[in-house]
């Protein structure tokens, strides 16, 4: 089940997936999706939570190339969860602030490193970033999706051949990306991928894990399973 709530009312369109991606011919990875509101500009909390940072760096003297996420909101979630909403216009609220779903954060922009208005919208466990897709119910793809975002949003479902529904919790079969064997196999994949796991999720048997695997590394990737276990209990 989605845990994070779309942070627009109405459709929202994804305009670049988590992953590998080429930004103006350079070849590069993109720690979280870009969303664009169709219906209207205000970022909302996709969740409770406490506001971490509120700020924008001056590109002058920073080393840490956070000037480029422009004016950006941190919300500090339970459990460890961060979440970042960048390339704001406007921030509307101070770090301290506690928020609740669907309150109004900033206004959509194109501040910082940044080539159209739009929202980087990042989540990270254990400082490390991880596709936020699953935990917004829906598919990393670019796609117009529309769900029960935010409280006084329109239900519904996605909108265009690529896009998957407001909600992860929807009916499917494995191989459409909406079940929990999908999602176990997109955690499996990511395992591999990144060097926690040995071996693939086509070949089970000889799944192992590797040596040494950090502590924030397990659980970033029991977390994503977890996901898949909410999921499957709530059919």
């Amino acid at each position: 089940m989605a845990i994070l709530k779309l942070p627009y009312r109405g459709k929202v369109k994804l305009s670049s997936p988590y992953g590998n991606r080429i930004l103006n011919g350079t070849p590069g990875w993109h720690a979280g999706v870009d969303l664009v509101g169709q219906d209207e500009k205000i970022i909302r909390a996709p969740c409770d939570a406490v506001v971490g940072i509120s700020t924008m760096i001056p590109k002058e003297g920073d080393t840490t190339l956070t000037w480029q996420w422009g004016n950006y909101v941190r919300l500090d979630c339970a459990g460890g969860m961060k979440i970042y909403l960048c390339h704001m216009a406007e921030r509307l609220v101070r770090a301290g602030e506690s928020v609740k779903t669907g309150d109004a954060l900033g206004v959509e922009g194109n501040t910082g490193y940044s080539f159209g208005s739009h929202c980087h919208f990042e989540v990270r466990i254990a400082n490390s970033a991880i596709d936020p897709t699953p935990y917004l119910g829906i598919r990393n793809e670019i796609g117009i999706y529309e769900g029960d975002a935010i409280p006084g949003g329109s239900a519904g479902t996605s909108s265009g051949a690529s896009a998957a529904g407001g909600t992860a919790a929807e009916a499917g079969k494995p191989g459409d990306g909406n079940t929990p064997h999908d999602w176990a196999v997109d955690a499996v994949n990511w395992g591999v991928s990144v060097g926690i796991l040995k071996g693939s999720s086509a070949d089970k048997l000889k799944l192992r894990l590797n040596d040494p695997v950090t502590r924030e590394e397990m659980m970033v990737f029991l977390h994503r399973f977890a996901e898949a276990i909410d999921e499957y209990l709530e059919k």
